[in-house]
């Protein structure tokens, strides 16, 4: 027989009389475009039918509709709150007071390492602090310094959130030119500034790294496996030679991959 499945439609029918609240938490792991869209359309049933029951959708996203699909009619059901990223020195608190429970101790520069990785995201915080931690105590070493950071990125890549691997794996795999990596990392200067990169300056970011001058035309060969105007791809295009990474915290993951710290 065919198999039995539930609808947002249906969903919604169930649950209109509920007085509850779910909470949808890292909905940007969310990989199909389409289970998005049946989020969205389970937010705008409940919405029509004035439901007492409410969703909660977080996730990191530059937008609500990059969570829900982009589904057409649900903007006006939701009410979006944009949480900023955190200030360098609430990310040291992490490490410091963690440590002071813990020990082993972590260097001023090991701290300011750490920081810079993280670019904002307590995530990369706790993870890198973490793998330094486990990392110093195996060894019964009991001050961190920023070598140990170093040390520790391969390890926190390697735990690091599964999507944030499989795009960039996806996105830099070649066996015949390392090219897709140096365009990524070069990307990563090219946004330092701003989450937003014209061509010009990724061109001038990949020369500085490599050496090698390089052709607009060369580099748009790259850019056709890394670009779209979707979410589908590591980058994505905003206007005509304007460019930004989809996933805001792909760049301080791309800098551990590589062992980039400065």
């Amino acid at each position: 027989g065919i198999p039995f499945q539930l609808s947002p439609s249906t969903v919604a029918e169930a649950l209109r009389d509920t007085d509850g609240l779910l909470v949808v938490d890292e909905a940007d792991a969310i990989a199909q475009a389409k289970d998005r869209r049946k989020l969205a359309e389970l937010i705008k049933h409940l919405s029509d039918m004035g439901a007492a029951f409410k969703l909660l959708v977080v996730g990191i996203a530059e937008t609500g509709d990059m969570l829900t699909g982009a589904h057409p009619s649900v903007q006006r059901c939701l009410k979006e709150t944009k949480l900023n990223r955190m200030l360098e020195s609430e990310l040291e608190l992490i490490i410091t007071e963690g440590a002071a429970k813990i020990k082993p101790d972590f260097e001023d520069e090991a701290v300011a390492a750490i920081v810079k990785l993280s670019a904002g995201y307590p995530h990369f915080t706790h993870l890198l602090a973490l793998k330094c931690a486990e990392e110093a105590i195996a060894s019964e070493k009991w001050f961190i310094v920023r070598g140990d950071v170093k040390s520790a990125l391969k390890k926190a890549v390697d735990d690091a959130e599964g999507s944030l691997k499989r795009v960039y794996d996806a996105a830099t795999r070649s066996h015949s030119t390392d090219m897709y990596k140096e365009i990524l990392a070069a990307a990563c200067f090219a946004a330092k500034a701003s989450d937003e990169f014209r061509a010009a300056n990724l061109r001038h970011a990949i020369e500085k790294r490599t050496g090698r001058e390089i052709s607009q035309q060369a580099l748009n060969n790259f850019l056709k496996r890394l670009i779209s105007e979707r979410d589908e791809t590591i980058l994505r295009r905003v206007a005509k030679g304007i460019y930004r990474f989809n996933d805001p915290r792909m760049p301080s993951f791309i800098r551990m991959a590589l062992g980039i710290m400065d």
